[in-house]
């Protein structure tokens, strides 16, 4: 699973995110479309292994949100001053799966087509935001 950092504007390197994830809905199309970003959450295990070792490194938490996209998502995480982006399509999802954690958190499970994981911990509050927010990134994968 390939990440990029987006800290930058750099027209070619969003190119190929966009590749992968698919194009951004314009503004009304997103309104329409209800195609907001997610509620904040916490990344606690990242799909690619040179991506968690830098998570690990730093700052033991690490917020993420989503945005979806017309064929996924993209994942982004800030890693000390830089902005980095994990673009999924609908197809590299094969399940995502909801643990209750505790009473106040639950963790989603993403599972790539390609056998890697990756795992967002969010507050019970936000756990039903995060359901529709995935039904709509992902329709059909959500157990």
């Amino acid at each position: 699973m390939k990440y990029w950092n987006l800290s930058y504007n750099d027209p070619k390197r969003w190119n190929e995110v966009f590749q992968v994830s698919g194009a951004r809905y314009k503004f009304f199309e997103r309104i329409k479309a209800k195609a907001s970003g997610s509620p904040r959450s916490v990344l606690k295990e990242a799909p690619n292994q040179e991506l968690d070792a830098l998570l690990k490194s730093t700052t033991p938490i690490k917020y993420c949100n989503w945005e979806v996209t017309k064929n996924g998502g993209i994942l982004y995480v800030r890693v000390l001053l830089e902005t980095y982006g994990i673009p999924v399509s609908k197809d590299d999802i094969v399940g995502i799966e909801e643990q209750k954690m505790d009473e106040h958190n639950s963790l989603f499970l993403f599972s790539y087509r390609d056998g890697s994981r990756m795992s967002c911990e969010i507050s019970t509050q936000n756990a039903s935001k995060m359901h529709s927010f995935l039904n709509r990134c992902f329709p059909g994968k959500l157990q």
